[in-house]
């Protein structure tokens, strides 16, 4: 039964990684992955994941505001007091996101939310 669950958990978290953060979804190049975490309920997904980098955030984010105006993302809006950038799939608008940098030392930290499945509005932001 041990043997089950572990089978069974090795499956789902391997499943989650291929899926958290999506294949097309841009990575900032040398970037390592810390965290992530992968939910589904339904029709719907959240993927939480978070890089690290030893770039400066200047070059990160102009990797990123190139990244998400590109074929398959769209840069959607730049809150300038949280520092937070919100993008969708052009292809699917149920397929939206926020990302954010934050600089510590001579590192940067790329933090990522990505849901699946949702109804987007004017007013929506994840």
């Amino acid at each position: 039964m041990i043997a089950l669950v572990v089978v069974l958990a090795v499956f789902f978290f391997r499943g989650a990684m291929e899926k958290c953060p999506p294949k097309d979804f841009p990575i900032y190049p040398g970037a390592h992955q810390t965290d992530f975490n992968y939910v589904t309920s339904g029709a719907t997904s959240s993927c939480l994941v978070g890089w690290e980098s030893d770039a400066a955030s200047t070059q990160v984010s102009t990797f990123y505001e190139d990244s998400l105006t590109g074929d398959t993302w769209q840069l959607v809006d730049k809150d300038p007091a949280s520092g937070e950038w919100y993008f969708q799939r052009r292809a699917d608008s149920s397929v939206i996101g926020r990302i954010l940098f934050s600089s510590h030392g001579t590192q940067t930290r790329i933090e990522a939310e990505i849901l699946t499945g949702q109804s987007p509005t004017a007013s929506d932001s994840p």
